[in-house]
């Protein structure tokens, strides 16, 4: 009976032990998914994060990892932004196009730009969100990179026209920062989401040193259009000077894109960006 009772025993002490290492492991298995879970949420947190050196695994920029990781070889181009307050449409007496791109980065569709663009020897402007910008600076940096221009669209991409003088304020000056961030450069032009402005709005963003940029052309491509529509009223509406709105992430607008730079490449037009634009029409006066 002893020894009956005693392996009775035996086997409670075994099971208790077995008991309490399973608790144990399962306290274990939900730290370890706990920590993987802050982990994740702190890695999007982090969007201003990233550096270009982490970015070379992504397979949309093999067309820029010879340049991903040092400044472009292109001058600031200098503009005295004093001399503009607003510009919407460069010297009538030369046949030149500015492309400008709204609303971007984006992960998608950026890249898919980029390349046509490169492709066709083009540069363009790109007004980027400060958001966007700060959640894929790998991008910015390879619009820059890639020769484009950089200019400010907003931090957060409201309509200004609703906000007050501070908010105004702090929507250009946090979009300045990001893109200043990644390219080291400070942007000199701003372009309100929607085109949206007052004079109150106009002057602040002077102040703070920018001119502001509007559009000549505008094909309505973010109300996603036929690929035949937009491409009509570009082509309809296009003049010398001509500066055409489109929109980063409007698949429409990359899908015609060869179609519009070779149709206007055909008609004598040359691409240059804003900034450029702008100098070619001042010194015209």
């Amino acid at each position: 009976m002893i020894s009956v009772k005693r392996t009775c025993s035996m086997f409670r002490l075994i099971a208790m032990l077995f008991l309490i290492g399973l608790a144990f492991s399962a306290i274990n298995i939900s730290g370890t998914n706990a920590a993987i879970m802050n982990e994740s949420d702190s890695d999007e947190s982090s969007e201003d994060s990233e550096s270009i050196d982490e970015q070379h695994d992504e397979p949309y920029l093999d067309d820029y990892i010879d340049v991903l990781n040092h400044k472009a070889d292109t001058e600031e181009t200098s503009i005295d932004s004093s001399v503009l307050c607003k510009f919407e449409r460069g010297n009538p007496g030369k046949k030149l196009i500015a492309l400008t791109f709204d609303d971007g980065p984006h992960q998608e569709y950026t890249p898919q730009i980029l390349r046509i663009l490169r492709e066709y020897d083009v540069k363009a402007t790109f007004f980027v969100v400060g958001l966007m910008a700060k959640r894929y600076p790998y991008l910015v940096r390879a619009e820059y990179l890639g020769g484009h221009e950089i200019g400010n669209h907003t931090h957060t991409h409201e309509n200004l026209t609703q906000m007050s003088d501070n908010s105004v304020v702090h929507e250009i000056t946090m979009c300045g920062d990001a893109i200043e961030h990644v390219t080291n450069i400070k942007s000199k032009l701003f372009r309100p989401s929607g085109g949206n402005h007052t004079n109150k709005i106009m002057d602040i963003a002077n102040s703070l040193g920018y001119t502001v940029v509007l559009w000549s052309v505008d094909p309505g491509d973010y109300l996603m259009p036929s690929e035949t529509v937009i491409i009509n009223r570009i082509m309809r509406k296009v003049k010398n000077g001509g500066v055409i709105l489109l929109h980063d992430g409007v698949q429409q607008t990359i899908d015609v894109l060869p179609e519009i730079i070779t149709r206007l490449k055909n008609k004598g037009y040359e691409f240059v960006t804003v900034s450029e634009m702008m100098e070619n029409s001042i010194s015209s006066k």
